[in-house]
């Protein structure tokens, strides 16, 4: 079963109470928001019933093992089995290594001494040692081979001449064997530079503490450190129990009833983590009033910010996705639509939190120069507040459509080219007001030019001039049934048009303030029925 429709109040009964007080609540809106209030509380029933018994535990088979953590089935065990039977003798081990050497035996006797050598004298030395070494060598008490022993160096702190050699040490070796250059440059290449160096092999350096935000390396340790720190899912709600994370460890700290869930929202920043109970992304909120571009030659990987090819956005759906996605606070914002003839039709369900104004721009002067033209409804608005300016409609369907308590505020210049069914179309509590001054255009033929077609639409027109060129066609130019009210006073029409004026019923009204018969454009003479009324 999804989950239960969330109920949404419908009709505003105190503004009503307080225009006519001496009026009873309309009976239709009261039984439309009871049903509603009803529909969300059967709802809600019937999905706890999924969940819970009559005395408000778990019904019995809901919690499965597939509804549990890893970490939990991994502390199911069972009961330790048996000790099983011994194994066979393994086989005869390998012999033994052979033992140590025993220890020296005594001293053998002495032997008998032998017979004295030759008596030498410094002539003898001399001449044995000539006669090694070969005749004319010179030696003598001061000379070793022939060299003076001053060429030769110290063993201790010698001072060496000339280019000395010796053997080169492996690379890596750390002792006091003397170091050849070729064993310095060597490990003068295996050294990285300071400036960008490239490390090979596995490089290690101290793991900085958990929270440091500094240029020092970070270690592995410090990243799996960081990141074992995050909230890393959404509170899983298990059978009504939404989690409530720890803002600083990202553990799931307790569980709540959805009973309890709304009390929870308003503990510390610290106990729901962030204040993301449930992962719930946050909305950027303004801080000024903004304005996103929309161009021709933009790209909807821009960020919409800059009138630019390489900032703006190339979809108007885009900018209104991106309004949508903010807290606007008091702030306004505005979308402004650059030149050029725009195919997709622009659907506004409503412009998200904040109480700013957000305005649709084209081109306030010549609104031809940014025209919609679509197969459907060029502007549809099903809620929120717009306001609306210099845009030339076209469209199959609806050129201005709203309804579902939209408020449509067109403040400046429009053009209404050819729209099948009508040029303003609105239903259902819905309201479009266009300013005082804000003269426009007719240029194109339509089924009607303002059409309220459903249940108390309210449309203000007043004050201004409205230029109609071409002589287009209507069915019938102002359309007004079920209790909607079009206020169209003190209207200057410069211009003809072809069809029926009006049409008033089903306590529609068309409010002219005494405009007369042939005071709306058209060639044949309006009605009304059913309690409608044209005054």
């Amino acid at each position: 079963m999804p989950y239960p429709t969330k109920y949404v109040r419908q009709y505003g009964f105190q503004a009503y109470q307080d225009a006519t007080p001496n009026r009873p609540l309309p009976g239709d809106k009261v039984d439309f928001d009871y049903n509603a209030v009803e529909t969300s509380i059967d709802e809600v029933v019937e999905f706890l019933k999924l969940h819970s018994r009559s005395d408000g535990l778990l019904l019995n088979g809901v919690v499965t093992v597939e509804s549990l953590s890893a970490g939990v089935v991994a502390t199911f065990t069972g009961a330790t089995g048996a000790t099983g039977a011994a194994g066979a003798t393994g086989p005869t081990g390998a012999t033994g290594s052979t033992g140590a050497t025993g220890p020296t035996g005594p001293d053998g006797a002495t032997g008998p001494t032998g017979p004295d050598g030759p008596s030498m004298t410094a002539a003898s030395v001399l001449a044995a040692l000539i006669t090694v070494d070969g005749a004319g060598s010179g030696l003598d008490a001061d000379l070793l081979d022939g060299t003076n022993g001053a060429a030769f160096a110290l063993l201790a702190s010698p001072t060496f001449t000339g280019v000395p050699a010796a053997p080169t040490a492996s690379a890596g070796t750390n002792t006091t064997q003397l170091a050849t250059t070729a064993f310095a440059t060597t490990a003068d290449n295996l050294k990285a530079n300071l400036a960008s160096p490239t490390f090979t092999g596995v490089p290690a350096a101290p793991t900085a503490s958990a929270a440091t935000s500094t240029t020092q390396l970070a270690t592995t340790a410090f990243a799996t450190t960081a990141d074992n720190l995050k909230i890393t899912g959404p509170g899983v709600v298990t059978h009504g129990t939404p989690v409530v994370f720890s803002g600083t460890t990202g553990v799931a700290v307790t569980q709540q009833t959805f009973a309890n869930f709304k009390t929870n929202l308003a503990l510390t920043a610290a106990d729901v983590g962030l204040g993301s109970v449930l992962n719930v992304p946050q909305r950027e909120q303004i801080t000024a009033n903004r304005t996103y571009y929309v161009r021709t030659d933009g790209s909807d990987s821009n960020t919409g910010l800059v009138d630019s090819a390489g900032g703006a956005f190339l979809t108007i759906a885009k900018a209104v996705a991106s309004v949508q996605a903010l807290d606007r606070a008091t702030y306004d914002v505005t979308i402004q639509v650059g030149a050029g003839t725009w195919t997709a039709p622009v659907s506004v369900v409503g412009w998200g939190p904040g109480t700013g104004v957000v305005t649709l721009l084209g081109d306030a002067v010549t609104p031809s120069n940014v025209t919609i033209s679509v197969t459907g409804s060029a502007l549809s608005f099903s809620g929120g507040r717009t306001s609306l300016r210099g845009f030339r409609v076209v469209a199959s369907v609806y050129g201005v459509y709203a309804s579902g308590y939209a408020e449509v505020n067109i403040n400046g210049a429009m053009e209404y080219g050819a729209c099948t069914l009508a040029h303003m179309r609105l239903e259902t509590f819905a309201g479009i007001n266009v300013a005082a001054a804000a003269n426009y255009t007719i240029s194109g033929a339509a089924g009607r030019h303002w059409d309220l077609g459903s249940a108390h639409a309210s449309l203000v027109c007043r004050l201004l001039t409205v230029t109609i060129t071409g002589t287009p066609a209507f069915s019938i130019f102002c359309r007004v049934l079920f209790f909607g009210n079009a206020t169209v006073d003190n209207i200057t029409f410069s211009g003809s048009a072809t069809g029926q004026r009006y049409s008033a019923s089903f306590n529609g009204i068309v409010y002219t303030a005494g405009g007369g018969a042939s005071y709306l454009p058209g060639d044949s003479a309006g009605g009304v029925s059913d309690q409608g009324q044209y005054v």
